[in-house]
């Protein structure tokens, strides 16, 4: 098995691509995506034949796990917990944090039934030199000074985990959250796979989600909810979600089933080959 990324098929020349393709219609290669966005980018764009099954493996929670880990479901009554879990990178919407915390808390402020929230968001320790520290501190205070307001609010707080955690702790934290927000950049994440995509569909998670990005294919169930690129859509999709949060949850089941049937014929597919 090897993978290959799209620019490395965009460098073969046009007798390397004839190759491969001759390879592929003789069965000799296989060629496999993650997602089925950059199968049909494969087709469409260089006349390759890609297998219709998606090679998408599980990362930190197996199909069916999420039925024997610790969840605390809550409702309306209760301050729900919004997770923006994994790396701190520009290209999963860090950038446009400040903003979107902002938005959410009008969002929030401007309904007289709107939940409470707590979002429990996973940021870097600062290492130990002095210039990282440094760093770290001018990093918090230009983002709190972004944010704009005193946190927490009347129906909005943070909570910070470092993304140093063990895989024990991210699962409890990823266990303990009601919804799933992924502001991924669309030009980074259009034909990419997210492991915290996959990991919260397996743990039967609702989600909001980049309209456009790859893996999307999970997200059809009703379990989700697609937002363009602004960080008002994110915050009117979070609120529509927990408004009726129990209509996402049965939907996050189904997606887990359907999750774990894909996963089966990925299995035998390689087993297969």
């Amino acid at each position: 098995m090897r993978v290959l990324r799209e620019r490395e098929i965009i460098q073969l020349n046009d007798d390397e691509r004839a190759a491969l393709k001759s390879a592929i219609a003789a069965e000799r290669i296989i060629l496999l995506t993650e997602t089925e966005s950059l199968a049909a980018q494969f087709r469409t764009c260089y006349d390759l034949k890609v297998h219709e099954t998606t090679l998408c493996l599980p990362c930190s929670v197996f199909p069916g796990q999420s039925a024997n880990l610790p969840s605390v479901p809550r409702s309306k009554a209760h301050c729900f917990r919004v997770g923006l879990l994994g790396e701190w990178r520009a290209e999963k919407g860090v950038d446009m944090l400040p903003q979107l915390i902002r938005h959410l808390r009008y969002v929030l402020d401007a309904a007289d039934d709107a939940p409470k929230v707590k979002l429990i968001i996973q940021k870097p320790p600062p290492k130990k030199s002095l210039k990282s520290i440094k760093k770290s501190v001018i990093r918090d205070y230009l983002f709190w000074h972004s944010v704009g307001f005193p946190i927490p609010d009347k129906r909005l707080s943070l909570s910070f985990r470092t993304t140093k955690m063990s895989k024990e702790e991210f699962l409890t934290t990823l266990m303990s959250v009601d919804l799933l927000l992924l502001p991924y950049r669309l030009n980074d994440y259009r034909h990419r796979g997210s492991g915290i995509l996959l990991d919260g569909v397996a743990a039967r998670k609702p989600i909001v989600y980049t309209r456009g990005m790859g893996m999307s294919e999970f997200l059809r169930h009703g379990n989700a909810e697609a937002a363009s690129e602004n960080p008002k859509d994110y915050a009117d999709k979070v609120v529509r979600i927990l408004s009726d949060i129990e209509i996402y949850r049965t939907a996050a089941d189904q997606a887990a089933v359907e999750f774990k049937r894909r996963i089966e014929r990925i299995a035998l597919l390689l087993q297969s080959i």
